[in-house]
């Protein structure tokens, strides 16, 4: 996976609030415990799609997140950026040098 940057980040600026807003409002509360961001995903960087991917040790928070959002209309307005779910954010099972 690779940090998400230039036009994909930008979208990411946008959408990432909504979702938020979107769980907030739900009529069914969900953990905020969950937390996303947007990462390129992919076997080389060259051939990587963006992906918004819930983290959340919970197993059962992180899928029912995901879900909400994929039963959505959210990423409607987002043609291409997958949902993924992971127990850890991806960065922190890579960790980079600072």
């Amino acid at each position: 996976c690779w940090e998400a940057i230039g036009p994909a980040r930008e979208l990411f600026e946008k959408l990432g609030p909504e979702i938020k807003n979107y769980l907030e409002s739900y009529a069914d509360p969900v953990s905020l415990d969950v937390i996303w961001s947007i990462y390129m995903i992919g076997r080389s960087e060259e051939a990587s799609a963006p992906k918004v991917i819930f983290s959340c040790s919970d197993v059962t928070a992180r899928k029912k997140v995901r879900k909400v959002v994929e039963e959505s209309a959210i990423l409607l307005g987002y043609p291409g950026i997958g949902l993924e779910d992971s127990p850890v954010p991806p960065d922190l099972l890579n960790p980079k040098p600072l």
